[in-house]
């Protein structure tokens, strides 16, 4: 079996990526631009989910939530 690590050796947990949402809201004050969310959870857009990319590469995330390009990961050999 094989694993992914970054170049000072943690774990690669998994692929970064976004997912668009749609929050419902009660008002929006209009001199902020900020939104008051009525509480109800969110709706996600599955459908639009897209990988993150850092300088152009696709990126992955660590056990320790830093994102790297997969450039930079490296290969390992691990018993199962």
């Amino acid at each position: 079996m094989k694993r992914y690590v970054t170049p000072t050796g943690s774990v690669i947990a998994g692929a970064y990526e976004m997912v668009p949402c749609t929050v419902g809201i009660t008002s929006i004050n209009l001199e902020t631009g900020e939104p008051d969310y009525d509480g109800n959870g969110s709706k996600m857009h599955w459908d639009d989910q897209k990988h993150v990319e850092l300088g152009g590469k696709k990126a992955y995330i660590d056990e320790n939530g830093t994102a790297w390009p997969y450039t930079s990961l490296k290969e390992e050999e691990v018993d199962d």
